[in-house]
């Protein structure tokens, strides 16, 4: 009885070892090569929401960068001109990845991180 038991446990154990555990795919640094008006909206209302305050992207918005950042406006009056002068504080930045074909959205002041529903992004070219 003893060898039997001895014979199941190696079974179970080469059996065991021939499977093997698939974690969370890694992300990836992203890119858009193409916007949509679905797009510019999606990626605007998630910033906006974000930074809480009306943002505006152009149609260029990560395409050649994986990472954006978010300047001001700047503030001006007519009679003196420009109001907010230079920022000293660091831009808001804003980063896109790709975790297996989902395109992910994160901001990394607050850690969020948003799966895009209208946005498809490409891996980003490394350069070698």
């Amino acid at each position: 009885m003893k060898i039997y038991q001895s014979i199941l446990t190696i079974l179970g154990i080469v059996a065991l070892s021939g499977c093997k555990t698939t974690g969370a795919a890694s992300p990836v640094d992203a890119i858009i090569l193409s916007h949509t008006q679905e797009s510019i909206q999606e990626l605007t209302k998630i910033i906006s929401s974000a930074l809480n305050k009306p943002v505006t992207l152009t149609q260029h918005a990560f395409a050649k960068s994986n990472r954006i950042a978010i300047e001001p406006s700047t503030n001006t009056d007519i009679r003196f001109g420009v109001i907010d002068g230079k920022q000293i504080e660091k831009p808001p930045i804003f980063e896109l990845t790709m975790v297996g074909e989902l395109c992910q959205l994160s901001y990394a002041d607050s850690g969020e991180t948003w799966t895009l529903k209208s946005t498809k992004c490409v891996p980003k070219p490394t350069k070698e």
